[in-house]
């Protein structure tokens, strides 16, 4: 009788002493600390941040759960004998280095979890459309009768979770960051299905050149076996890379060009040639898996995308809102400007990731009749950037509910029907994160509504 993996994670925490270092304020480190706990693991987090500025009262956490917060601290590390880390907390990190001189195993929670689920996994990472394409691929096997649970990268969801209560028939569709990808290649393990959508700029704050990022993204295949399939949909640019990633015995099913040949042919909601693009990937991970092609058409053009992308509200009186504030890069701001097929005012402007600005972006600014910027340093980065050819009609606003009212205003006289929000920057000098900016985005559009 096969182990099943509750019992097979059970089995590797029960009795160990484990830190979750970086608790994060999405709900990821408080659920891995309390499923931790509940199999028999002696559980402690720490955060730099308190309490308080952690709303830790909503965690409801258990009160075996030791708290250290406000400070990391040496003496947690040597009580500890594992150390999940949250992804956000880079390996270089002084007191992760001390952990691995003192040959402490240091992870994340989902480098862990595909320990036990490798075999039945799906991994997807990219710049750009990782959250589409994870959840449209779940969306179709869901469609074709299979037992698809959906996790990874995700708010509130930690990967471990989903072992809970896992039949052995499952398919775990993961959706997975390049911070998640470091634990992983660390560990030597990779999905069996592995995907990267694209590479662009981006996260030049945390590794020391483009080239080190695409790098990091490659190494989702690095440790594949014979019989595993790899997914490329990007550029040219990098496909060397990728197949330098690319195991002996690994079928490569390289989507860029099949994109460069073929017609697009699938009926969808979606909108952009970006979504397009991850649409033929999910197309072809889910024929890899033997659906048949009627469900996946079929599912293509019932899916009708992911909150906070791209994501389409109303039209209230006459104006269609369009949010999306995942578009934390100017690569991604440069897509939703491609997306658009109707006049439209856009809201954007945030905190730099200091990414370069494409000419391409840069013209497409220039050519709109309006722009409405938040306040942020990325955005005087941008200004300055558009600062020396006539551009459109520029608007700096205090807040994200000025910035929805003076753009309301702009569309009704102006008679343009959409207004779209696609910051092209993080949001962290006015919001806890994107998620976050995208709610109070989506209350503003309520208001008008009312």
């Amino acid at each position: 009788m096969s182990v099943s993996y509750r019992e097979q994670l059970q089995q590797t925490v029960s009795g160990k002493r484990i830190l979750v270092f970086g608790v994060g304020k999405q709900g990821g480190g408080t659920g891995v600390a309390q499923l931790l706990h509940s199999f028999g693991a002696h559980v402690r987090i720490t955060d730099q941040k308190t309490a308080s500025e952690l709303e830790l009262e909503k965690a409801h956490l258990a009160p075996e759960i030791e708290q250290r917060l406000g400070t990391h601290d040496s003496e947690d590390i040597a009580w500890a004998e594992m150390i999940i880390k949250n992804p956000g907390v880079p390996f270089s990190h002084p007191l992760i280095q001390e952990a691995i001189s003192l040959k402490k195993e240091v992870t994340t929670e989902a480098a862990l979890a595909l320990r036990f689920i490798r075999e039945h996994s799906i991994g997807i990472t990219g710049t750009r459309g990782k959250t589409t394409t994870t959840h449209l691929v779940h969306h179709i096997l869901q469609a074709a009768g299979r037992e698809a649970l959906i996790g990874g990268n995700i708010p509130g969801q930690p990967t471990l979770s989903l072992l809970e209560n896992a039949p052995d028939s499952a398919v775990f569709v993961l959706e997975i960051s390049s911070f998640q990808i470091e634990a992983m290649d660390r560990e030597q393990v990779s999905p069996k299905y592995a995907v990267v959508t694209n590479i662009y700029p981006d996260h030049l704050n945390r590794y020391d050149s483009l080239e080190h990022y695409a790098q990091t993204k490659a190494s989702l295949f690095s440790w594949q076996k014979p019989g595993d399939h790899a997914f490329w949909n990007g550029d040219t640019q990098w496909e060397e890379l990728i197949t330098e990633h690319i195991q002996d015995g690994v079928q490569l099913h390289n989507l860029a060009e099949e994109r460069r040949s073929h017609h697009f042919t699938f009926t969808t909601p979606l909108t952009g040639t970006h979504n397009q693009e991850n649409i033929l990937v999910a197309a072809e991970v889910a024929r890899t898996l033997g659906v048949e092609e009627r469900v996946i058409s079929e599912s293509i053009a019932t899916f009708t995308g992911v909150k906070h992308r791209l994501q389409r509200v109303g039209p209230i009186r006459g104006i269609t809102y369009i949010n999306d504030t995942a578009s934390t890069t100017p690569i991604a701001l440069e897509k939703a400007l491609a997306a658009q097929t109707e006049p439209f005012v856009l809201i954007a402007g945030g905190t730099t990731k200091h990414l370069p600005f494409s000419e391409t972006l840069l013209q497409n600014l220039r050519r709109l009749p309006h722009i409405i910027w938040l306040p942020g340093s990325g955005t005087q980065e941008i200004i300055d950037a558009l600062s020396h050819t006539k551009v459109a009609k520029q608007h700096v606003v205090a807040s994200l509910a000025e910035a929805v009212r003076v753009a309301t205003e702009i569309a009704k006289e102006e008679n343009l029907s959409t207004v779209l929000f696609s910051p092209g920057f993080t949001s962290f000098e006015m919001f806890d994160n994107e998620f976050h900016r995208g709610d109070v985005f989506l209350q503003e559009v309520e208001i008008l509504a009312t």
